[in-house]
């Protein structure tokens, strides 16, 4: 995968005497976020637009698509793409903080007529979502997978691949174009999608150590 990172905001503590900024918040006033609830804590990550600091930022995680495609051509696959959005610390704080990311796994097909820039802002539709068992180029068409890590660049590390849990949600409530152009041109194909989700993780090296998050809301960008 290629990264391209763009900047993000802190996280939020709350106190239970007052109303809670971590779930009473409306999502117009960040820029992006994932919040909810971690095994019953509050959480959230974002950039308020209001933020002055930068103690998180976006990762992009974008296909290496000539070379995927011209693979799955040349041996007669089936191949897609898969695209995804993870909220990463500032690299100072990658050692305490954690992150997590939401994946779009197999969104596009690589023998698709259409190019992907033709149809990529059409790929993410307002609409509810399975979990994907993998995150493998061939497979079943638009499924969701998550990762979360406690502490960004540390050993623990889960996701909701494998095991499908039967209480996991996904729906996507909102999907808008957010391309930038320059002097006319299209310069960055992106997509502006907010949801709600729950899921079951497991971590990678001892599926009985799972993580439950619960009350799950999303605003990110997911690039091409």
């Amino acid at each position: 995968m290629l990264l391209i990172i763009a900047v993000i905001g802190f996280g939020c503590s709350n106190d239970d005497s007052e109303p809670n900024p971590n779930t009473n918040f409306n999502s117009s006033d960040y820029l992006y976020f994932v919040s909810g609830k971690l095994n019953g804590d509050d959480f959230i990550y974002g950039q308020r637009i209001d933020d002055t600091t930068f103690n998180y930022q976006i990762i992009s995680n974008i296909p290496l698509e000539s070379a995927t495609c011209s693979f799955s051509a040349d041996q007669g696959l089936d191949y897609k793409l898969s695209y995804g959005s993870s909220i990463y610390p500032g690299f100072e704080n990658e050692d305490s903080q954690p992150l997590i990311g939401i994946n779009f796994i197999r969104f596009y097909r690589c023998s698709d007529t259409e190019s992907s820039t033709d149809v990529f802002n059409s790929l993410f539709p307002v609409d509810d979502y399975d979990y994907a068992v993998d995150d493998n180029d061939g497979g079943t068409m638009g499924q969701i997978g998550i990762e979360y890590a406690p502490i960004a660049n540390g050993d623990n590390y889960y996701e909701s691949y494998g095991t499908i849990a039967s209480s996991n949600t996904f729906k996507i409530t909102d999907s808008q174009e957010n391309n930038s152009f320059l002097l006319g041109d299209l310069v960055t194909q992106s997509q502006l999608i907010e949801g709600e989700f729950s899921v079951t993780l497991f971590n990678n090296d001892d599926s009985s150590d799972v993580i439950e998050i619960t009350e799950g809301r999303f605003k990110i960008i997911v690039t091409k």
